[in-house]
């Protein structure tokens, strides 16, 4: 459908030519792009139906019911339908302010003219709005330590580090540091010791092996202090 132009020529001027405008009587055609539309609520969404017939044709909108949706009076209105003309082609648009509940459903595009009608349906269906995942921080409840409390753990573990050995089998304290100092003094000066404290120092070296050989968290002793304490019993006799 459309003009065409015949032209006529036998090479001796001038030409002769005409136009002939072919004019096609049809019904309403109606193509359809997106036949599914989803909108969230809130949303302004438009719809779209693309129409052909000659002679020209009336084109509107309808719902689920039949019922024509109209041009609105106001600019705010909640439908605006609007139709874009271009011969006998029509580009029907409907756009949809705010959407709600009560819009989603099935909307027909309708061309009818003296040859026949059509329509073609949309069918505009409810998008979830996407929910805002909430962020959950948790903090610990337990008290941080603090420079104090930690010096005070370190003089526990100095005190549990010097703290005297104690015999289970008898109510004696053997102290390490004591009986190092003892020692001491036995080596340097070993005439001035009487038999009475040697005798307390052996009776006290016997008594400290046996009790860490039956405890359960076994200590060994030197073999070097039972030697020094053997040459210190010898020098000690042979000077009386």
């Amino acid at each position: 459908m459309g003009p065409y132009l015949c032209i006529a020529s036998n090479g001796v001027p001038p030409s002769v030519s005409k136009r002939i405008m072919l004019i096609v009587h049809f019904p309403p055609m109606i193509w359809i792009q997106n036949q599914l539309v989803g909108a969230i609520e809130g949303q302004q969404i438009t719809l779209e139906c693309h129409s052909e017939a000659y002679p020209k044709s009336i084109n509107y909108w309808t719902r689920d019911g039949g019922n024509i949706i109209s041009q609105g009076k106001n600019t705010g209105a909640k439908y605006e339908p609007v139709l874009v003309d271009n011969a006998y082609k029509v580009h029907m648009k409907l756009t949809i302010r705010a959407v709600t509940a009560s819009d989603y459903g099935s909307y027909k595009c309708v061309s009818k003219n003296s040859l026949g009608e059509t329509d073609g349906t949309i069918k505009l269906y409810h998008i979830p709005t996407p929910s805002t995942q909430k962020v959950i921080t948790t903090t610990s409840s337990a008290p941080l330590q603090t420079t104090v409390e930690k010096d005070i753990l370190k003089q526990r573990g100095r005190q549990k580090e010097s703290t005297p050995i104690a015999d289970p089998n008898s109510n004696e304290i053997f102290d390490p540091e004591t009986t190092k100092e003892r020692d001491l003094r036995l080596r340097s000066n070993p005439g001035d010791t009487n038999r009475e404290e040697l005798s307390a120092v052996a009776e006290e070296d016997f008594a400290f092996a046996s009790s860490s050989s039956s405890s359960s968290a076994s200590i060994c002793i030197p073999s070097d202090y039972k030697r020094i304490f053997a040459l210190m019993a010898l020098l000690a006799l042979v000077h009386m």
